[in-house]
């Protein structure tokens, strides 16, 4: 399943200390504040996309969440299963389905 899910800053803070550092500019202190994310565990096999709205809902505490998808990632079966895993965990979610390629350099110019 090619698709990103979104995280409100709150829930990304509830997730762990470890993981997430709120830093304030060095070069400039009223700037906005820095997130800096530690890299997670990646899991992958079968079931593993069953298992994303447990994961949001208990380990991240997260209540609401975006999918970023395409057109065509969103008919295939695990994006179902991700829908139905996100409804059974409580997880309300909107998809934003008009992502249209990986972001580069050239991409964020159109």
């Amino acid at each position: 399943l090619k698709a990103m899910i979104s995280l409100s800053s709150s829930a990304a803070r509830q997730h762990s200390s470890r993981s997430v550092r709120w830093l304030s500019s060095s070069i400039d202190s009223s700037l906005d504040r820095i997130c800096e994310l530690a890299a997670s565990n990646l899991r992958f096999g079968p079931g593993s996309t069953a298992e994303v709205g447990k994961d949001l809902a208990d380990g991240f505490k997260a209540k609401k969440v975006v999918v970023f998808t395409d057109v065509n990632v969103e008919k295939l079966p695990p994006m179902q299963v991700l829908s139905e895993s996100l409804e059974h965990s409580g997880v309300e979610f909107s998809v934003y389905n008009q992502v249209r390629i990986e972001p580069n350099d050239v991409s964020f110019r159109h």
